[in-house]
């Protein structure tokens, strides 16, 4: 009994399981849909086919009944009964039911082949009782006794001299037809049920593809697989709008990972130095005894804890802007504008080394960036006035070419070899001429960063003892031109 029960009860899951599945709620969901759908339209054809037939059946009634009215008007009732007899061969004629009364007597009845069924002495006072009825009625409907589906519709008419003629149609045809229009729907509907279950369960496992692909994804994910993406469908639906947005969410959070990671592995690697020189500061200004001595030695250990700070902030800086997490806030920003502040922040650096800063760009040349392309300049700017040699200059350049922003930082300083070209991008890189100078090696790889971010470029040209040329290319949207 036990296993019984167990066995039921695993059952019971299995199948509460397999009913919970997406896909199958919505097999059942279309299947729902289709039921409804198909029975309305059944519906619907079915009383428009009945209205139908029954119009077309009191066409030919009335039809008939307007043929013996004239017959009885020039003839009589002896007219009538010829005309019967006359047509009574046809198959149409051989389903009418002709009757006449007059003063409460019927005086002519020619019924239809199968009137048995309907008890003729019956029918008859039906017939009577209808034809005495005030007021008249035009149609009424003859009812067999045995059969409520076998019905004679009947139209009648008081004559003059107190006659009344009624004229009826067999509706067995109707009704024959309707049982063959029921019973090909019954045929048409169950391939068609099988074809709508069938096609709902591919349609609803095609269209779940994706987000099986999601689950398995994210299965793997979560077991360390750090690599997996979801596979991509060639559609432009929704689904796959989110397939490519979630690996695209997984490549910027690999990157921002990554990043981090460089980042710890450069800080663990590069602030050895500047942290022992912090700490031997900090012991240099505990065994001193003299007070100015003292400060001195703080104010050294200060400094150094700048120059840590510094580092560590840059670094993030990177990796933020490496890693796609960076918001950027954009907007309009005329380059002249740019230029100018940068000018008016460095002006006294290229004042003190005797570097002429001057620069030039049409005042109607905008950008759609954030606040930080200005850094980016700055940066640049700061590098060409460290490396300019006395009595240089620095330029500042900015151009649109095609559907692009230029803007170029030249010197004239001491150059960069073409071996150091591809690493000055790199963190925490200086070149041999850079050895001299204070920095911390993160300029130029911050410059690039948020470039990227703008979907930017930055290039260097360069000649040993011949000067720089540092070029930022940016997109300039074409709404932009001409904006002041």
């Amino acid at each position: 009994m036990d296993q019984k029960w167990k066995s039921g009860n695993s059952y019971l899951r299995t199948l509460q399981s397999w009913t919970q599945r997406l896909s199958v709620r919505w097999s059942f969901a279309f299947l729902g849909m289709f039921l409804i759908c198909s029975a309305t339209l059944f519906t619907l054809l079915y009383f428009l086919l009945v209205h139908s037939l029954e119009q077309k059946d009191r066409e030919v009634t009335e039809a008939a009944f307007q043929r013996y009215k004239a017959v009885f008007m020039n003839s009589g009732i002896s007219g009538v009964e010829r005309e019967i007899h006359k047509s009574g061969s046809t198959k149409e004629n051989a389903q009418l039911l002709v009757r006449f009364e007059e003063n409460g007597e019927g005086l002519l009845l020619e019924t239809p082949a199968d009137f048995e069924q309907y008890r003729p002495q019956e029918a008859e006072k039906e017939l009577s009782r209808q034809a005495k009825r005030e007021p008249p009625v035009r149609w009424f409907k003859l009812v067999s006794p045995s059969d409520d589906e076998d019905i004679i519709e009947v139209r009648q008419e008081k004559m003059s001299g107190g006659a009344v003629l009624q004229v009826g149609k067999n509706t067995e045809d109707l009704e024959e037809l309707l049982d063959r229009f029921r019973n090909l729907f019954i045929l048409i509907m169950i391939p068609g049920l099988l074809i709508g279950v069938c096609g709902a369960w591919f349609l609803s496992n095609r269209w779940l593809r994706p987000i099986r692909n999601l689950i398995s994804t994210l299965q793997f994910l979560k077991g360390g697989k750090s690599g997996s993406r979801v596979q991509e469908i060639t559609s432009n639906d929704e689904l796959a709008v989110l397939t490519r947005m979630f690996n695209e969410m997984l490549d910027q959070n690999d990157k921002l990972i990554q990043g981090m990671k460089d980042s710890l592995d450069f800080v663990a690697h590069d602030l050895r130095t500047p942290m022992t020189r912090f700490r031997a500061k900090a012991e240099k200004a505990l065994r001193l005894k003299s007070v100015s001595e003292k400060q001195e030695a703080l104010a050294e250990a200060m400094e150094s804890s700048e120059e840590i700070l510094s580092l560590l902030t840059g670094l993030m800086d990177i990796s933020e802007a490496e890693s796609g997490a960076i918001t950027l806030k954009k907007k309009i920003l005329p380059v002249a504008e740019i230029f100018r502040s940068v000018q008016d922040l460095y002006a006294l650096v290229a004042e003190d080394g005797n570097v002429s800063l001057e620069w030039s760009c049409p005042s109607d040349l905008v950008i759609l960036a954030d606040l930080r392309i200005k850094q980016a300049v700055a940066n640049l700017v700061d590098n060409a006035l460290k490396f300019s040699t006395s009595g240089g200059r620095v330029d500042l350049l900015g151009f649109r070419q095609d559907n692009k922003i230029i803007i170029q930082i030249k010197d004239e300083g001491v150059g960069i070899s073409k071996e150091e070209q591809g690493r000055i991008w790199d963190r925490l890189y200086r070149g041999d001429s850079s050895r001299s100078t204070r920095g911390l090696g993160l300029g130029l790889s911050l410059v690039k960063s948020i470039v990227g971010a703008h979907d930017g470029q930055v290039e260097v040209h360069s000649e040993v003892s011949r000067g720089s040329c540092f070029q930022i290319i940016l997109p300039g949207a074409a709404s932009t031109f001409g904006v002041r």
